[in-house]
């Protein structure tokens, strides 16, 4: 299975001006062990992360 998940963060924790879809996800400390889940929730899968950071995008059909 999946290691523990140690953190997670969606782009609507941001504020509802920012798009809604995270495309990419970064972790602190060096972490490059990460997901995107539902195309709404990054998880990092790191231990001691001390920042984090997503690029959001609002879909337009």
């Amino acid at each position: 299975g999946l290691p523990t998940l140690l953190h997670t963060f969606q782009c609507s924790s941001l504020g509802p001006q920012i798009g809604d879809k995270p495309t990419d996800c970064a972790c602190g400390m060096g972490c490059d062990s990460w997901y995107i889940r539902m195309n709404s929730t990054c998880y990092c899968q790191c231990g001691g992360i001390n920042w984090t950071a997503m690029r959001c995008c609002k879909i337009v059909l």
